[in-house]
């Protein structure tokens, strides 16, 4: 493995070739990395293992942050939806309607709800 403290001029050597290796079409790649490196095969070996990061990067920036943050949104809206606890008592409070929604969820109209004694006295 190749030294962490690469002197500045090899690194920029480095990186270099990394952006003129990926303007190459993928099956051109690895014959002008070749070339390029000239037999120097740890310089090869650098290239290479970026280009190697660069392909398990894959579409992670494909999509724009918004686009996934709506269907994110999108998906937990449906899950809420699903979600009818109107009619449930919560406490001494009977969920008797949704009267509306928003960013941060559902608002509910309670009644208050004394539960009826189970047993005679």
């Amino acid at each position: 493995m190749a030294d962490d403290s690469l002197p500045n001029d090899r690194f920029k050597r480095i990186e270099e070739i990394y952006h003129q290796s990926l303007e190459r079409p993928e099956e051109e790649r690895s014959g002008f990395i070749a070339r390029t490196c000239a037999g120097d095969d740890d310089l090869r070996r650098e290239v290479e293992r970026l280009i190697s990061f660069d392909g398990k990067a894959g579409k992670f920036m494909d999509s724009p942050a918004l686009d996934v943050a709506a269907r994110a949104l999108a998906k937990a809206a449906e899950r809420s939806a699903s979600m009818d606890i109107v009619g449930q008592t919560i406490l001494h409070y009977r969920l008797t309607e949704k009267v509306g929604e928003g960013g941060d969820g559902s608002r509910l109209q309670g009644a208050r709800h004394a539960p009826q004694p189970s047993g005679g006295y």
